[in-house]
């Protein structure tokens, strides 16, 4: 849930995917290859070009630090959507590894908040409280 208006009916977030296999479409707006491995491959994502590179075993909740479990492709959508890395020491989140961005998966509240922030420009805009 990204906001509750005054009415009390909840604004929420969905995400809707289109996939194809091989080829592009001019309306790309993120192209995500996905390789098959015998093990583990770094995967990335390229905010700038749009392009991700995953690999088959991104999809398995993997052991990590601290005896959580993360699943590679959940993190990657999470830079798809403009969030950061929280495992660097520099970040503000560092010591919160539970999060989708440092070693865990749980969505935090500041993950939703960029969306909040557009949510509420636009129903401002519309004059909806």
């Amino acid at each position: 849930m990204i906001k509750v208006l005054s009415s009390g009916l909840n604004v929420v977030l969905e995400l809707r995917f289109k996939t194809q296999v091989e080829g592009f479409w001019l309306q790309d707006h993120w192209e995500i290859s996905v390789i098959k491995t015998q093990k583990f491959a770094r995967s990335y994502v390229n905010t700038f070009s749009g392009n991700s590179q995953l690999d088959d075993k991104d999809v398995i909740a993997t052991p990590k630090n601290f005896g959580l479990t993360q699943r590679g492709v959940v993190h990657e959508f999470g830079h798809m959507i403009g969030l950061k890395d929280e495992y660097e020491k520099q970040s503000a989140w560092y010591k919160d590894k539970t999060s989708i961005m440092n070693n865990g998966e749980v969505v935090k509240q500041r993950h939703l908040r960029h969306f909040s922030n557009w949510v509420s420009s636009k129903l401002q805009k519309h004059k909806i409280s």
